[in-house]
């Protein structure tokens, strides 16, 4: 079931992420400015958030498999759309569409269903199947970035619709949830809230969540500005297509392994402990891509951005898993999984916006270090704010 998640989440994440890839070939064919192309990945995300919070839902109430293949069927129509847009509009339509009932469909069903696999190294498994949309971010705008070279931009959604359609229906006839979870999630809807969380935190799970899908907008808007913008912007300094197109890929590529370390991490020091880190790493390398010309310089950058931005979901995945009690967990990783989706669509938007006002990466990458000081700021208050818990049940969250 990891692997199952990690693959599928590696689609649903990746196919979204490489508009970035797309950014530069429909500009210059269609004549849009890249704000315009970018803010297709912004709606594709929002609406991957919105349709998660549905497809959770509908998943804890009928069953992972048929929402996931839903979701892929839709994913394959939405992409075989796109390779015929000729307006701002129908871009928009199609990737709400891809994103909403498509993506949306996939991952956090899936993401959902791996946490209830397991009660013990939960941070490992939630690190492992992260680790696949690490690995989708990278490595399918990297894959999707020589399919337009070689076939045009047109083409290459066409490709990626057949693909995604072959291979992910055959895999999902594989997926299954853990014996007893029916059971399970009867008996801890009929069990009060307060006495599932008592021994967790002082805080309701509502406050925690919410205090949570604050900081994750900000977190994610420091993170998506490199993700969407580093490749054009190598383009910019005069990087060829591979390099450019490498720099980007060592992100994702670090962060697979970066994703399941911070997953053990946080079955040591927890979920909350692990993504303060995480974001602190993240905040203090993302504005040094603007200050490097040099190819080696930026594919090390990458590597030490990766290393950041690697730990931030996974954190954020188990501290819902420690911090809410078992029936909300689906809902609340779908309602934290739709504000990190807005960070995202916020951070690639303003990356393209602020390049089309300024004519550089300078004003959208300082942005997002601003966006990274903010999301520390609230991460280390909330942190504050559970330590503060007596000293029993402040050895349970360390123990969870």
């Amino acid at each position: 079931m990891v692997f199952l998640a990690a693959a599928f989440n590696g689609a649903a994440v990746g196919i979204p992420t490489s508009v970035g890839m797309f950014i530069v070939p429909i500009s210059a064919d269609l004549d849009w400015a890249r704000g315009d192309v970018s803010l297709g990945y912004t709606v594709a995300v929002i609406a991957m958030g919105i349709g998660g919070i549905c497809m959770g839902y509908l998943s804890d109430r009928i069953s992972t498999r048929p929402v996931v293949m839903w979701g892929v069927v839709v994913t394959a129509v939405a992409l075989y759309c796109l390779s015929s847009v000729n307006s701002p509009l129908e871009l928009y339509l199609y990737f709400a569409l891809l994103g909403a009932l498509g993506a949306g469909a996939i991952f956090t069903p899936m993401l959902a269903n791996v946490g209830f696999w397991f009660s013990n190294n939960k941070g490992l498994a939630l690190g492992l199947a992260t680790a696949g949309q690490a690995a989708g971010q990278s490595l399918v705008p990297f894959g999707t970035s020589f399919l337009i070279a070689a076939v045009g931009w047109r083409e290459a959604f066409v490709t990626l619709a057949y693909l995604t359609f072959g291979v992910l229906m055959l895999l999902g006839v594989l997926i299954r949830v853990p014996p007893g979870h029916a059971r399970a999630m009867a008996q801890a809807r009929n069990e009060p809230v307060a006495a599932q969380t008592a021994d967790v935190a002082t805080l309701s799970p509502t406050v925690i969540v919410s205090w949570l899908c604050v900081a994750t907008i900000f977190c994610c808007i420091t993170m998506s500005t490199p993700v969407m913008h580093v490749t054009s912007m190598a383009l910019d300094k005069g990087f060829t297509p591979d390099e450019a197109a490498s720099v980007f890929a060592l992100i994702g590529i670090t962060a697979i392994f970066g994703r399941v370390l911070y997953g053990k991490l946080a079955d040591h020091i927890g979920g909350i402990r692990t993504l303060l880190i995480g974001s602190t790493i993240q905040t203090a390398m993302v504005f040094w891509f603007t200050q490097l010309d040099s190819t080696y310089w930026m594919y090390a950058m990458s590597v030490l951005f990766g290393l950041g931005y690697s730990g931030v979901m996974t954190s954020v995945t188990v501290s819902v898993r420690e911090l809410t009690p078992v029936h909300r967990r689906g809902v609340a990783t779908g309602v934290l999984i739709l504000f990190g989706w807005l960070g995202m669509g916020l951070g690639g938007y303003q990356g393209g916006l602020l390049y089309d006002l300024s004519g550089n990466y300078v004003w959208p990458f300082a942005a997002a270090v601003v966006s990274g000081l903010v999301n520390m700021a609230l991460v280390s208050a909330l942190l504050l704010r559970l330590s503060r818990a007596k000293p029993p049940a402040a050895r349970r969250l360390a123990a969870a």
